[in-house]
């Protein structure tokens, strides 16, 4: 029979942990019996280093500055490859740019550029600002720890008057993020979420949409991520929600689990498009936890000895994904003609999870799947499995397959003689750092294995 793997990241309390590491699903026709596959995600190739890092942030766009690559790596502003600023803290920073101008807010710090140089901005009481944005001509500033927020002199990021500012009122928590969702400011409160309309007027420039209040606030500003025409955040509640109409949950019981578990400092996200596919990366304390819009499927994503994958923030650049490191400031850019992030091997996991009623016999297990070419490569590579019988509390020791000769574009693994399975799960886990591995395509038990197999 044909086995329904895993297709996502799953862990809740004393259940089963079922796993997607490093891989992420899509639908195939080809696929009959199970009707999706299992695809590496891109890997991380070396772009450019900037700095001691970490990258605190990143900041891309067209039409402004000559669209010029930013980066905030430790204490410095990076234009490309040039050192051109300082910008102090050590948190990561909110940007927003003109077509001229790039502001830039730090831990306690408003500064502008125009790509050449880095100047601090006098911003009214010298008050801290926590989030910035640019909207029909304004820079707009959240006053930290309040419900104010700001708009500068038109298209001038370096001129603010101490009386152009309106208040967020509809609940008495302070604003953690100015967000532009289209052509409307999303105000982001710990409690709930405002939504503004640019008026035209000079006088009074931004008025709240009435009927456009959620009751659903924001954990951490820095979860807050634009993709796949809407916008996705964790809430007050530490659920993932997508925007709309309403906010709606994306999260399941799992995931909020991780959450749970993570302080707001201690979560980011980020998104990218890969394939067709448009990713939310998510960091927790505990793990990376990406979720596919496609899909509507959550899976895990790490870098080697690590439970995290080190790109921490990324934008589109020059038609490809620039991402910046969580450690060091070292920038990448998404490849998937290379199965490694640097020098490390990505590990792929996935798992499978079989329920019987009565003890029944499990002559083998198979997996097919498909493999590159790998000229380059001359290390035999395996894949090992394991299981376990107690929901993955204790687990028999890893058993190696090969994964057999390169260039045939398919591969058979078979492991025999796994005893039987009594009533109850049994839980299977698969990894490998195979570099030419490009997709798994099914995974069954009790195969034919005699005669001509195919893949």
């Amino acid at each position: 029979m044909k086995l329904a793997y895993a297709l996502g990241a799953y862990k809740r309390a004393d259940m089963p942990q079922l796993r997607v590491v490093n891989m992420y699903v899509e639908s195939s026709p080809s696929s009959k019996d199970v009707g999706v596959i299992l695809l590496a995600r891109p890997a991380l190739r070396p772009y450019l280093e900037v700095g001691s890092g970490p990258i605190r942030g990143l900041f891309t766009d067209p039409g402004a500055l000559g669209g010029v690559l930013f980066s905030v790596s430790g204490t410095n502003l990076y234009s490309g490859a040039s050192s051109i600023g300082v910008i102090s803290g050590s948190e990561r920073v909110s940007m927003a740019s003109s077509t001229t101008q790039l502001i830039i807010a730090n831990d306690d710090q408003l500064s502008l550029t125009e790509g050449s140089t880095v100047d601090p901005v006098v911003f009214p009481d010298s008050a801290a600002v926590s989030s910035v944005a640019f909207l029909n001509g304004y820079f707009l500033a959240a006053r930290a720890g309040t419900q104010q927020f700001y708009w500068s002199t038109i298209l001038d990021g370096s001129a603010w008057d101490a009386l152009d500012y309106a208040s967020a009122e509809s609940s008495p928590d302070p604003i953690v993020a100015l967000f532009i969702v289209s052509d409307q400011l999303w105000i982001f409160k710990q409690r709930r979420i405002e939504i503004w309309t640019s008026t035209g007027d000079a006088t009074t420039p931004f008025l709240r949409l009435d009927g456009r209040l959620f009751d659903k606030g924001c954990l951490q500003r820095d979860t807050i991520v634009r993709g796949d025409n809407t916008v996705t955040w964790v809430g007050h509640d530490r659920i993932v929600y997508r925007g709309g109409d309403s906010p709606m949950r994306i999260s399941d019981f799992g995931i909020e689990e991780a959450i749970k578990k993570s302080e707001p400092d201690e979560m980011r996200a980020w998104g990218y498009a890969w394939n067709g596919h448009t990713f939310y990366v998510l960091h927790t304390a505990v793990g990376t936890f990406v979720y596919d819009y496609a899909t509507q499927q959550w899976a895990e994503s790490s870098s080697y000895g690590r439970d995290t994958w080190r790109a921490g923030v990324g934008v589109l650049f020059d038609d490809m994904t620039v991402c910046g490191d969580d450690e060091t400031g070292q920038l990448w850019k998404l490849a998937d003609d290379i199965f490694a992030d640097g020098e490390d091997p990505v590990v792929t996991e996935f798992t499978a999870l079989v329920s019987v009623d009565g003890p029944a016999n499990c002559d083998n297990m198979v997996v097919n799947a498909a493999v590159g070419a790998a000229d380059q490569y001359t290390d035999a590579f395996v894949m090992e499995m394991r299981h376990s019988r107690d929901d993955g509390k204790t687990w028999i020791p890893w058993q190696p397959v090969s994964l057999g000769e390169r260039g045939n574009g398919r591969a058979r693994l078979a492991w025999r003689r796994q005893g039987v399975i009594d009533s109850g799960n049994r839980l299977f886990h698969w990894r490998t750092t195979d570099p030419t591995l490009r997709r798994i395509t099914s995974v069954a038990v009790n195969q034919p294995l005699s005669g001509r197999a195919r893949g």
